[in-house]
């Protein structure tokens, strides 16, 4: 992610609120803590509430998104 990053001159990664009707559109009734989707929107990570913070793991997943 961090190469991803640098290479398209991102100053950082932040955050957003879903753009328009995203989450119903997806069908997500409850949003995880931590997720990704590849390029044609298909969740390819999700961790829910209470299930602790695996950075090192949601961090490899962008990895391997963005070497796609």
């Amino acid at each position: 992610m961090d190469s991803y990053v640098q290479q398209n001159g991102y100053q950082d990664i932040i955050s957003t609120q879903p753009a328009g009707s995203m989450l119903r559109d997806l069908k997500i009734t409850s949003q995880s803590s931590m997720l990704a989707m590849d390029a044609h929107s298909v969740i390819t990570f999700r961790k829910g509430y209470g299930r602790g913070a695996d950075e090192q793991t949601l961090r490899a997943e962008f990895e391997r998104l963005t070497q796609q």
